[in-house]
């Protein structure tokens, strides 16, 4: 189980959700404390999925299977399988194993083991 935390509010699970302005954790609604426009998410450890229509940000310490953001930058700490990102940056500490896809952002990583792909943006093999 990971610990999630949404401004700044804690949650614990395995996957996280947000659609139509509604956040799921493990397919159970939440009900954070701030209604702010800006969502900010932060992931301490190992996590499966996060599906997210839009958020500021996506931080994530440690590793993730897959990662469905429309809108929203995303760092991870550890590795990734799979990030589909339709506009925002993608910063992966470790290894990417799977397919990255970005309409509009830059992608960072160590290493690239399997396919990435985006329409406006540089893709940056990084030594961390």
């Amino acid at each position: 189980m990971s610990t999630i935390s949404i401004n700044g509010q804690s949650f614990t699970g395995n996957n996280i959700q947000i659609k139509n302005n509604k956040i799921f954790v493990d397919g159970e609604e939440v009900n954070p404390d701030d209604k702010a426009k800006v969502i900010n998410i932060s992931i301490n450890g190992m996590v499966n999925n996060v599906t997210i229509d839009h958020c500021h940000d996506v931080e994530i310490d440690g590793n993730v299977d897959s990662v469905n953001t429309s809108s929203g930058d995303i760092s991870i700490s550890g590795s990734a399988s799979a990030i589909y990102n339709n506009s925002g940056d993608v910063l992966v500490s470790g290894d990417i194993h799977g397919e990255v896809i970005t309409t509009s952002g830059d992608v960072k990583c160590k290493n690239i083991v399997g396919d990435i792909k985006t329409v406006s943006g540089d893709i940056i093999k990084r030594i961390f």
